[in-house]
């Protein structure tokens, strides 16, 4: 990558193999380059407190971006909304208690504690589990202006489908390995033959003493029927990115 392309800002949305990105974006970047995140994963820096890093990726808004300047590059990766509320939920259900209680704010100010309170049907009608699962990618695209236009979600809609176009490239966690041959050519960056995806729960599960293994949730009826239902904004924002690749814009 040269130089007029940094720094990379990778807009994370949770769960959707952002750590899989980060690690592609490792060979180029080296670990001092790429600003640190928090252990709960929250967004906690002001831009003058991270200046020169060449790797900004975690979950922050476009407001942040906005803030360092807007120069660089823009990335994020998308995920049909069903599958990312169920996986969300999962991988917050699946981090231990005693890690929980170490590392994180007292319940109910942690998806991880909200989660193995609550089957996914109850956990749905959480406050915690409200912003963080229903139109969040919309939250992070509009950044501050979500909750001005969502009283009008045509209007939320159109503008959150607009503001993808801001995006240097958009992946999707359905099509992971196209998403990275895209990501490399715009990039200039080797894709190998075999990527392994980050973060995945179950092997989590099985092998990082902070998390332990879980019953991967099939979602009932009325559960997908809730989630698609509550996400109609993100639902549209998905068919949208996913036309923009097609089309050829962004990458």
């Amino acid at each position: 990558m040269n130089a007029q392309q940094l720094p990379i800002f990778l807009m994370h949305v949770p769960k959707c193999a952002g750590f899989s990105v980060v690690a592609f974006l490792g060979q180029a970047i080296a670990p001092r380059e790429i600003c640190p995140n928090t252990i709960d994963g929250k967004w906690r820096w002001e831009p003058e407190q991270v200046p020169d890093y060449k790797l900004y990726a975690g979950h922050f808004s476009v407001d942040f971006v906005r803030a360092m300047g807007g120069r660089g590059t823009m990335l994020t990766m998308l995920r049909h909304p069903l599958a990312r509320a169920v996986s969300l939920y999962d991988y917050w259900r699946s981090y231990r208690w005693d890690f929980i209680n170490a590392n994180f704010p007292p319940y109910p100010n942690n998806g991880p504690a909200v989660a193995k309170r609550f089957a996914l049907l109850e956990f749905l009608d959480q406050p915690f589990a409200i912003d963080n699962v229903y139109n969040h990618c919309a939250r992070m695209l509009l950044g501050s202006r979500f909750d001005e236009l969502m009283p009008d979600e045509d209007a939320t809609i159109a503008e959150a489908a607009l503001a993808l176009r801001e995006f240097d490239w958009i992946g999707f966690v359905e099509h992971f390995d196209m998403s990275i041959a895209r990501l490399g050519a715009l990039l200039d960056l080797p894709v190998p033959s075999s990527l392994p995806r980050e973060n995945d729960t179950a092997a989590l599960g099985r092998a990082n003493p902070a998390f332990e293994p879980v019953v991967p949730t099939k979602p009932s009826q009325a559960e997908k029927d809730k989630i698609l239902g509550l996400n109609r904004i993100d639902l549209a924002v998905y068919d949208a990115a996913q036309k923009l690749v097609r089309q050829g814009s962004p990458a």
